[in-house]
């Protein structure tokens, strides 16, 4: 059959051919795209001609021999070889993920996506070891890749932090990354390369931490606040209590209360306000109280209560809210400072007394309007700074040696002109007030007339606290002049030798021995006035 008729699909690009072959020279068409008519249908096809001429012995062209292979599998195969190339490539280029691929057993960059070269900084890599690439990164990933391409073995890590220069002339930066290093095989199964694939996950490692970070602080306020926070259903029943809640509430961790009324928790106590707050919540109005409640420990506890609707996206309340504050130490600061309040009054009559009794006495026995303003003011100064020492120690008691020193503080020239010494007993107001007033008579005497009058003179103060609070007191004068009995007893005698001996319940006695003033008394020290 004539070529023409059994090629008339290719007979436009065949004819040339033949026409050069049957002139002598030999034709070549490799993968020639048709269109041919098979099985009733046009179809794709490719084939690939070898035209060469056919001689008689005198070298004359009498026809052509042709080789034809249909090559269309092995160009469709190729075509979808070429497509998912171009795809992974695509793919390679678009990924939001990093990827390279190193080569050999030095690791050298091959090739690397954009979102690497971004995460490198755009620095040029190819054809660079890690080290010469990255010199800011630590050998112990260079090292992690020794290993990968002498074992064969994958190697991932999540969350690694790394330091990047990422752009030159700036400092380095902390990346946080999830990556892999994949060996790549040859056909002989030998590792000659790693792929290397991971994401930077700074940012959303960042809004993770955030985010833990503020739950781990909301728990941690709840659980360290001291109230007891308590979130409970519309029928009053427990679904949360903060860890901080359980322990003011003496909770053991094993027992369970989700599930438990609220009102359970109150006892055998008065419910009625309870009751009431959690209707106005259901209500939606909030509401404050306070009531005692015991723990389940089985301690009293006395609690201001906040109870609080918990509104829904309906505007209805969904939840109960109640936050409850244990104000015993209040309570009791509330009685407290009813007692001292009590106290101070009583205090305040007996200062208000004694002053009246020290004006009225100083003005009888004094010689002059000046000596009784003179006498007068030292006494009431001496008063006030006993007062002092009461006003420190309201609701407790005073130690003695605080009164001694105190009282004997405006006379105290050196350290050496005292010998004070005995133990940190405590005592009562009265006894203060009146050990303070009788020390400022003596210190007052001393120097005026006596030891401390003079450079050479001192004075030892002691004083001991037996069983059942027997107390004794002692004033020993020593190198002063010599001392002479006074023609007449003052209100400082009185007061010294009677007064403040009554408030010790014992007696006194002031001796004018010729080498020095002595006061000696005796009784006993009580913490209650």
């Amino acid at each position: 059959m004539p070529l023409a008729e059994i090629w008339y699909e290719l007979w436009d690009v065949v004819h040339p051919r033949v026409h050069q072959v049957l002139g002598g020279q030999s034709a070549l068409m490799e993968e020639i795209e048709v269109e041919l008519h098979r099985d009733g249908s046009p179809q794709e096809a490719h084939f690939s001609f070898s035209y060469s001429p056919l001689r008689t012995s005198c070298g004359n062209v009498v026809g052509l021999f042709c080789a034809c292979a249909e090559t269309t599998k092995q160009v469709i195969l190729r075509r979808e070889m070429d497509r998912e190339r171009d795809m992974l490539s695509q793919i390679f280029e678009q990924a939001p993920s990093f990827i390279a691929k190193l080569d050999g057993p030095a690791h050298r960059f091959e090739t690397a996506n954009p979102a690497y070269l971004q995460l490198a900084g755009r620095r040029d890599i190819v054809g660079k070891t890690p080290l010469q690439a990255f010199p800011e990164v630590l050998h112990s990933y260079v090292d992690m890749l020794d290993t990968v391409y002498q074992t064969g073995q994958p190697f991932r890590v999540d969350g690694a932090r790394v330091t990047l220069q990422r752009m030159p002339g700036v400092p380095t930066e902390e990346r946080v990354v999830d990556f892999a290093f994949q060996p790549i095989r040859d056909r002989h199964d030998m590792v000659n390369g790693i792929l290397i694939q991971g994401m930077d996950v700074t940012e959303r490692n960042a809004a993770l931490t955030a985010l833990q970070s503020s739950e781990q602080f909301l728990q941690s306020v709840l659980g360290a606040s001291p109230d007891c926070i308590k979130v409970l259903d519309l029928d009053g029943r427990l679904q949360f209590m903060n860890t901080g809640g359980r322990n003011v509430m003496e909770i053991t961790p094993e027992r369970l209360i989700e599930g438990l009324p609220w009102t359970d928790l109150w006892g055998s106590l008065d419910k009625t306000a309870v009751l009431n707050a959690l209707d106005l919540a259901r209500r939606g109005q909030s509401t404050e109280f306070r009531a005692f409640a015991e723990t389940l420990a089985g301690n009293q506890r006395y609690w201001e209560v906040r109870v609080t609707p918990v509104i829904g996206t309906d505007g209805q309340p969904q939840r109960i809210l109640a936050v409850s504050r244990d104000i015993s130490q209040l309570k009791r600061a509330e009685q407290e400072r009813e007692h001292l309040t009590s106290e101070l009054h009583h205090r305040l009559k007996n200062t208000f007394a004694m002053v009246q009794s020290i004006i009225r006495y100083t003005m009888r026995y004094a010689t002059s309007v000046e000596s009784a303003r003179e006498i007068l003011s030292g006494r009431v100064h001496a008063l006030a700074g006993a007062q002092d020492i009461l006003t420190q120690s309201i609701g407790g008691e005073t130690p003695i040696n605080e009164v001694v020193e105190s009282a004997l503080l405006p006379h105290r020239a050196g350290d050496s002109r005292f010998d004070m010494r005995g133990p940190a007993a405590m005592m009562s107001g009265r006894q203060v007030l009146g050990l303070s007033l009788a020390l400022h008579e003596l210190a007052t005497n001393a120097t005026k007339y006596g030891a401390l009058s003079v450079d050479t003179g001192g004075v030892v103060v002691r004083w001991h606290v037996g069983d059942g609070g027997a107390f004794t007191f002692g004033w020993q004068e020593h190198g002063g002049p010599v001392v002479t009995l006074p023609q007449r007893s003052g209100f400082g005698s009185v007061l010294i030798e009677t007064i403040v001996a009554t408030y010790f319940d014992g007696s006194a006695k002031l001796l004018f021995d010729p080498d020095g003033v002595k006061f000696e008394l005796t009784g006993t020290i009580a913490t209650l006035d």
